[in-house]
């Protein structure tokens, strides 16, 4: 097969590499050396111009492609393949060795090359293949190129195959990075105040001074404050309104009434009919019916001994705190 010719214009490569003639001879010379100077003589010039053979090793180069040829020779005669699948056998591990050594290919393309070119002689259908091996005959070849050619493909790659080196050269970029702005000094910076709060802690105790001082006189006057502005209420001028609605309206109570009596009076029917005006579920209605009657019963008995008991507690805090400044 000649160089750069394709696959599909090379269906079958029976006598393409190895005729008839050569055949003959090889069964004629058996074993041993001249069988191997038969291959020699016979393929020695077309082996140099289908590699890519280096000057100075090229003999020692043809030669190992001629032991590769006869231990294919020798596989052949004791298989018993006749002349024309022995010129196959060594056509496909010729081409598969040509191949993979002028493309450069790895293990495992030069396998499928190999399986290619198995298969094109081992099914009819012609045009595209042709029908030369039983499947016994595909086994034993395979298994021989696997076990003696691809056991050995690394040592062929590195006998075959020129060298490649890489040289690398080094070079500066112009390109210029430019550099961050360095910080400031430490000597100009500058302390951060806290911002002052409105109004200090003098306002805030002048502030309470007076609401402390109320408290006093009140108490040294006798009633709270408290009652004070219960007092000044009972005191205003009122007209006479007897209902409950005219307190609930805002009127002013009878002289000597209390108004928080008033109130809750006035509240009590009010708040009563609100409830009952409401549209809401019954269990609901009930619940704020017993809310507006307890609000009702809040009078202002109960109201002066909640006061009581405030005046109580802030008399024994000023006690507590006068006791706290004579031990100072």
């Amino acid at each position: 097969m000649r160089v750069g010719e394709s696959r599909a214009d090379s269906i079958e490569l029976s006598w393409r590499f190895v005729n008839e003639e050569l055949c003959a001879a090889l069964y004629r010379a058996g074993e041993g050396q001249p069988l191997r100077d038969c291959l020699k003589a016979a393929l020695a010039d077309p082996i140099a111009k289908a590699l890519p053979l280096d000057d100075d090793i090229a003999e020692d180069q043809i030669d190992i492609v001629i032991d590769m040829l006869f231990h294919g020779a020798l596989f052949c005669l004791e298989e018993g393949l006749d002349d024309k699948k022995t010129s196959t056998v060594l056509g496909i591990l010729w081409e598969v060795h040509r191949e993979s050594m002028v493309e450069r290919y790895s293990m495992k393309e030069a396998l499928q090359t190999l399986e290619h070119w198995i298969i094109q002689h081992s099914v009819h259908r012609p045009p595209q293949t042709v029908l030369l091996f039983n499947l016994a005959e595909v086994k034993a070849i395979h298994h021989f190129c696997v076990s003696t050619y691809f056991r050995h493909y690394k040592l062929y790659e590195y006998a075959f195959t020129p060298a490649q080196v890489l040289t690398l050269h080094s070079c500066r970029a112009k390109l210029v990075v430019p550099m961050p702005a360095p910080f400031p000094a430490l000597q100009l910076a500058t302390r951060e105040e806290p911002p002052e709060e409105e109004g200090g802690e003098e306002g805030t105790e002048t502030d309470a001074a007076p609401s402390r001082n109320s408290r006093s006189a009140s108490r040294v006057e006798g009633t709270s404050p408290r009652k004070q502005s219960r007092v000044s209420v009972q005191e205003q001028p009122a007209a006479a309104a007897g209902t409950p609605s005219d307190a609930a309206e805002g009127k002013p109570s009878p002289p000597g009434e209390d108004p928080a009596q008033s109130l809750a009076a006035a509240a009590t029917p009010i708040a009563a009919d609100a409830v009952k005006g409401l549209k809401q579920p019954r269990g609901l209605k009930k619940q704020l019916e017993t809310i507006s009657n307890e609000t009702a019963t809040l009078t202002a008995s109960k109201l002066d001994v909640l006061e009581a008991r405030v005046e109580e507690l802030e008399a024994r805090q000023e006690a507590a705190r006068n006791a706290k400044g004579k031990k100072k």
